[in-house]
């Protein structure tokens, strides 16, 4: 009967689009979290990058400060005289460098007392240097404090501000500023006042601006207790100045941010809000100093925090995923016209494209978190072996702030003992451009020491040395450890030698007067006695072999524990073997009414080489704990042998496989991996019950060699 298209067309269509609809959809998924993470890291690149731009202008700012008072004397400004020609030559020069920047408007030179000596005002609108202004209230009240302790290379650095305009209306953009403040010294090297200038930081925001644009938006720049200095909205700007923005903070606005911001010092996660991105930037040098804008208190380099923020909105997270949305329908037509050879291919390039993101993405979180952190002291140095570069961590090693003292005394920091060879190998591997790889001390003056393993390799380019590249690590841990442990492993063998010597002295001393009672035991049982007395004595034997056989045990475990324990290679019948040990053991098996079977493959050899006693003791162990722990029932010894071929030259290698199979108490498998562990028991309350301590069985591993296969003898 043929079907209606319609119905046919259904048939069709129905599974074809449940199953296009399985393959696209972790397609889709996967593709989307592409997308996402490409935002994360567009955005944590940003901020980034942002960060470094903070840090380098303040080393700017800071740098051309220093450069006015290097390149002009101030020894004039120590003198009371107001008119002198010098004076006026340093407000002209001071002046000329105004107009030159632009971006210092004031500029004043304060005595170590505070008294005003110099003040210079860059008038933006006439393009002029206008002189005779008082410094502004927040420099001699909050910052003066501050700045009159500073002592060179000390500079001063105020937190980021705004000139607030009572005229200027607030929805007009703020102008930023910082003042920076130096201590000035004279040619005598005698303090004579403090420079101190107001930078108007537009372009520090310009350059944060421009240097993190992108294609969904900009930096934001957010201080330590959390107020916007450069916001997505200008009227949530500055709320510390304004006292209708005080509640536009992250804290108020985006709470989870902040609380993600006090935990971690870069991130990105997505949010309600959208996906934010944030890094701590900390721009301040050890010997940069700023004041807290409310009590003039001194802050220092870790104490000074900015927050690069970014924040993309929901609508354009949205925005990126709609082509992804549209494609999806589209493959989707696509795919249910051009059959499954389509999704196979689609699907086999985006698991490569899947996978090559990941490798991308663990490579670059590799990179990154070795280029945060470097856990030894790593250092560069030219083709005459002078330092380019030393890492904090070398410089912490040497206890040595700055690189060029490093430079000068790190030969000393080397101990006395250890300084001429590895003197001596460092000029080798200048010389003769080879590796080094040395360990030696470092020696400092209160008396410590510290072990540093030292390795250097020379970086050639074109066939020439350009540059050398070391590591100094600090082994001082491992090498205390090392003596701990070699001193250890001493104390053990002696003690271990000790207690074997001991137990092989008073197992033989023991022995020799129990043979001398079991003999004599057998000779009294060879006379007549009466029941009581021949019971009596069967006690007394019985005995004397179970203790004879305990002191030749105690032998055996001395033996194996000392490494003197060889096993020995002579021929003998497998079979036979295998019918003594159940010879042993029929009287305790007919005792319990257990059956005892043995069940040999037949393709077994008979005759083989190797150490029956031991082999014999080890199924003797094996096979009377098996009857201990058995009430009823059967205990089969398995015996299989299999010809191998790792050795040509040995034809007939064989290897056996012994298995015990017994109807007993069983084992649990936590019980298991206590099994071959000596006077290890598995179950205390077994053990009461059915008797033994547990030495013989952990003795088998090296006795006999417990594995899979034991490779036993050879036919």
């Amino acid at each position: 009967m043929i079907k209606p298209p319609l119905q046919y067309f259904l048939k069709l269509f129905v599974p074809a689009t449940a199953v296009l609809v399985a393959i696209l959809a972790p397609i889709y998924l996967a593709q989307r979290q592409g997308i996402l993470s490409d935002l994360q890291l567009r955005e944590e690149s940003k901020v980034e990058r942002g960060s470094l731009i903070l840090s380098n202008h303040y080393e700017v700012v800071a740098e051309e400060i220093l450069s006015i008072t290097k390149l002009h004397s101030f020894d004039e400004l120590s003198s009371n005289t107001s008119d002198s020609e010098q004076l006026q030559a340093i407000r002209q020069n001071v002046g000329d460098w105004m107009l030159w920047k632009r971006s210092y408007d004031r500029v004043y030179f304060l005595s170590p007392s505070g008294t005003l000596k110099l003040s210079l005002a860059l008038s933006h609108n006439l393009g002029t240097v206008l002189s005779g202004t008082s410094p502004d209230p927040i420099v001699s009240q909050t910052y003066w404090p501050v700045i009159r302790q500073l002592r060179d290379p000390e500079i001063f650095i105020s937190p980021l501000d705004i000139e607030l305009h009572p005229s200027q209306p607030t929805f007009l953009v703020a102008t930023p500023i910082l003042y920076i403040a130096t201590p000035v010294y004279g040619r005598k090297r005698e303090l004579i006042g403090f420079l101190i200038v107001r930078y108007r930081a537009e372009r520090l925001f310009q350059n944060l601006i421009n240097g993190c644009q992108g294609v969904y938006g900009s930096c934001f720049l957010v201080n330590a207790q959390g107020y916007w200095l450069l916001g997505d909205r200008i009227n949530h700007e500055w709320g510390f100045r304004y006292s209708d923005r005080q509640h536009f903070t992250v804290q108020n606005q985006y709470p989870e941010l902040w609380e993600q911001m006090q935990s971690h010092a870069s991130r990105s996660f997505y949010h309600a809000h959208g996906l934010f991105a944030f890094r701590l930037a900390l721009p301040f040098r050890a010997h940069y100093i700023s004041a807290d804008l409310t009590n003039g208190t001194p802050i220092y380099q870790n104490e000074y925090r900015l927050w690069v923020l970014s924040l993309i909105p929901p609508n354009v997270v949205q925005r990126q995923l709609d082509p992804l949305n549209l494609q999806f329908v589209f493959l989707f037509l696509v795919f249910w016209a051009a059959s499954g050879i389509g999704v196979a291919i689609i699907t086999a390039d985006h698991c490569r494209k899947q996978k090559l993101n990941q490798l991308l993405k663990a490579s670059d979180v590799r990179f990154r978190s070795v280029s945060e952190m470097a856990p030894v002291g790593i250092f560069t140095a030219d083709i005459n072996g002078r330092s380019t570069f030393l890492n904090q961590t070398l410089l912490n090693l040497l206890e040595i702030k700055t690189q060029a003292e490093a430079e000068a005394h790190w030969i000393e920091r080397l101990h006395p003992e250890d300084r001429d060879r590895f003197i001596a190998a460092w000029e080798r591997c200048k010389k003769d451009h080879q590796p080094v790889n040395e360990r030696f001390r470092l020696s400092y003056p209160d008396g410590r020491v510290r072990w540093i393993n030292a390795r250097v390799i020379p970086i050639i380019e074109d066939g020439k040395v350009i540059t050398f590249v070391g590591t100094w690590e600090d082994i001082s841990q491992m090498m205390q450890q090392q003596e701990l442990l070699e001193e250890a492993r001493k104390a053990a063998e002696e003690a271990s030698r000790a207690k074997s010597e001991f137990l092989a002295t008073m197992s033989h001393e023991i022995r020799t007067p129990m043979n001398a009672i079991i003999g004599l035991t057998g000779l009294l049982l060879d006379t007549p006695l009466n029941p009581q007395q021949r019971e009596f004595l069967n006690t007394i034997r019985l005995s004397g072999d179970a203790l004879l056989t305990i002191i030749n045990d105690i032998l055996d475990f001395s033996k194996i524990e000392s490494g003197k324990l060889e096993l020995e290679a002579y021929p003998f019948n497998l079979h036979n073997c295998v019918e003594d040990v159940f010879d042993l053991m029929a009287p305790r098996a007919v005792e319990r009414q257990i059956e005892l079977l043995a069940h040999i493959d037949s393709e077994t050899p008979a005759h083989v080489i190797g150490d029956m006693g031991r082999l014999r003791q080890v199924l003797v162990n094996l096979i009377g704990n098996s009857i201990k722990f058995t009430q009823s029932g059967e205990v089969i010894l398995h015996l299989k042998g299999r010809p191998i071929h790792q050795y040509e030259f040995l034809p007939n290698y064989y290897e056996f496989l012994f298995a015990i199979q017994d109807t007993g108490v069983g084992i649990t498998p936590e019980g298991m991996k206590r099994l071959f562990k000596p006077f290890s028991q598995v179950d205390a309350s077994i053990t009461r019950h059915y008797g033994g301590n547990g030495s013989g069985i952990g003795d088998l591993p090296a006795a006999g060699g417990v594995h899979e296969w034991p490779h036993l003898g050879r036919k």
